[in-house]
């Protein structure tokens, strides 16, 4: 990759995009990006930090306690990161996360949900005036990693709040009801094949697709417009080599991530 990037004749963000296509990356600079600010929080999660880290992990601002807002902070340089977290008081919360950024800016917001010891990845969708709002079910603690890729609209604000789920809804694995949200994949690791169920709050447009270790896609399983409420997608591994992969679910743009591992074994 390295050798890509020098060999390109475009310099800056351009060539690495020139690079990332040359190794048919799905990623552009800006998304690779992205994900990296994600991976330096969760630097000790097995599905979202890296190895590099040596399960370091990128320092984040204590705030109130839930309910509170909105709250002012800054995101002080272009690709520049500021990392918030909101820990549940006791016991497992419903909590309702609101940020806001400056019009005129360009942001990455992340919320990472903590149940136990494990951990789910979620992307916030930004409206055309960089406001956006995630749910998270029964969790101990939530971050919230805001990146700025542009040169102006440091500030922004926080607010936050629990939310009841309504009872007329099935509630899933992990607490929630009216999220969009994975149910536990199975089997896994797995052989050949897997079953990943997903659950819808509203009728949207979906992609669930495979990628592997380098950031490629493996198998694009869903793309469509689903109803509200509970699927499943397939996939069958029997081409793929072992190891571990990443089952991504967008949802008009909201992303979450889970982790599969394929282990083939020999006779």
């Amino acid at each position: 990759m390295i050798r890509q990037i020098v060999a390109e004749p475009r310099n800056g963000i351009f060539g690495i995009d020139e690079a990332f296509k040359s190794e048919n990356w799905v990623q552009d600079y800006a998304g690779a990006w992205s994900l990296w600010i994600a991976a330096n929080y969760a630097a000790d999660d097995p599905v979202f930090g890296y190895g590099a880290l040596r399960g370091r992990r990128a320092f984040a601002s204590p705030v109130p306690n839930v309910p509170f807002g909105p709250i002012e902070g800054k995101v002080a340089s272009q690709w520049g990161t500021t990392n918030v977290i909101i820990r549940a008081e006791g016991r497992r919360e419903n909590i309702a996360v609101d940020f806001a950024g400056a019009v005129e800016g360009r942001y990455a917001v992340w919320v990472y949900a903590m149940r136990g010891m494990s951990g789910e990845m979620i992307e916030m969708e930004l409206d055309a005036a960089n406001a956006g709002q995630i749910q998270a079910a029964g969790v101990d603690s939530l971050a919230i990693i805001i990146g700025r890729t542009s040169r102006v609209g440091e500030n922004f604000t926080l607010a936050a709040q629990p939310y009841i789920v309504p009872t007329a809804v099935a509630v899933g694995a992990d607490g929630g009801g009216n999220t969009n949200a994975f149910d536990p994949i199975y089997p896994n690791p797995f052989n050949s094949s897997v079953v990943l169920p997903f659950r819808l709050g509203r009728a949207a447009e979906v992609e669930l697709a495979i990628y592997n270790a380098l950031g490629q896609r493996e198998a694009l399983l869903v793309a469509e417009q689903l109803s509200a409420g509970k699927h499943r997608a397939r996939w069958d591994g029997q081409r793929a080599a072992s190891g571990a992969y990443l089952a991504v679910l967008k949802v008009d743009g909201e992303i979450r991530m889970q982790r599969l591992t394929l282990v083939k074994y020999r006779s």
